[in-house]
């Protein structure tokens, strides 16, 4: 790249807050927490300048009756537990049909219980710790409030594991909740999987929508018609078909709280552009 056409400033609030307020910057685009994206839009519109953001995920990942649903869900907490848990797109909330609730429970327990925790320096982890002091207690706080309100903890445990002196690990766990309460509507970021029951289709993607976000969703089908009819009603500005690995050549990006703009693909560079219209080019004398 040409001189100055990258420059990297690391620094905390007060670095995000003067690019956010500087008059001779036209567009920020933000990667982060709601609570923070909606600081940096405040901070940005004295000067009107472009914000695009990716903001927080509440996936939820329905796995329909035509899968086998041992694989499918075994294969739904290994992607959920991934960076331990904190990435925006994770498979959070699994949605399980109600006649295969209790295989549902077993294999993802059991999958859970499986994961190696360790070191994430170490080859063989699978599970390392979360980043923060910050988002240890809150996973924590949040496993806490869920079996409060009659969630029942089907694999991990609240505590850091016994296994660990030092550290901010958390347990892969499975929660198996009823909706409305606060675990299925919020954004966990932490090696948490939800588990919910659908009764059928329509139930499942009631179940699925019912959250502030809109960033990421998945489907497990084979039947290509069925998912087209699933597809069209996620409200998620990406939805992920059979675990697919991700296509960074694809935009990806989320609407309601999860955000504006995309990243990636010619819609990605495309928000990094103006728009000029010129018109009476038919008046002038070439």
């Amino acid at each position: 790249l040409p001189v100055g056409g990258f420059n990297m400033v690391l620094g905390r609030q007060m670095a995000g807050a003067a690019v956010a307020v500087h008059p001779d910057i036209r567009l920020v685009s933000f990667t982060g927490s709601v609570r923070a994206g909606i600081r940096v839009a405040e901070a940005a519109a004295p000067s009107v300048k472009r914000v695009v953001q990716e903001l927080g995920g509440n996936a939820a990942n329905i796995i329909l009756p035509d899968v086998d649903l041992e694989t499918a869900v075994r294969e739904g907490v290994i992607r959920a537990t991934r960076n331990s848990g904190q990435s925006c797109n994770a498979p959070t909330r699994m949605l399980v049909p109600e006649a295969g609730l209790d295989a549902a429970i077993r294999a993802a327990a059991d999958q859970a219980g499986a994961m190696r925790m360790g070191n994430p320096l170490d080859p063989a982890s699978e599970v390392g710790p979360v980043a923060t002091r910050q988002q240890f207690e809150m996973l924590k706080g949040a496993l806490s409030a869920a079996v409060e309100q009659g969630a029942r903890l089907v694999a991990g445990e609240v505590e850091r594991p016994a296994a660990f002196n030092c550290g901010y690990y958390i347990a892969p766990a499975v929660v198996l909740a009823e909706q409305g309460m606060n675990i299925t509507r919020e954004e966990v970021f932490g090696p948490v999987v939800v588990m919910q029951a659908y009764r059928h289709l329509d139930h499942a993607v009631d179940l699925a929508e019912d959250t502030s976000y809109g960033l990421q969703s998945f489907v497990q089908t084979r039947d290509p018609l069925l998912a087209q009819r699933v597809v069209s009603r996620m409200k998620t500005g990406h939805v992920t078909l059979n675990y697919t690995p991700m296509d960074f050549a694809v935009p990806f990006g989320g609407i309601k709280m999860s955000g504006n703009g995309r990243e990636g693909g010619v819609e990605g560079l495309e928000e990094y552009l103006e728009v000029k219209s010129v018109v009476g080019y038919d008046t002038v004398n070439w």
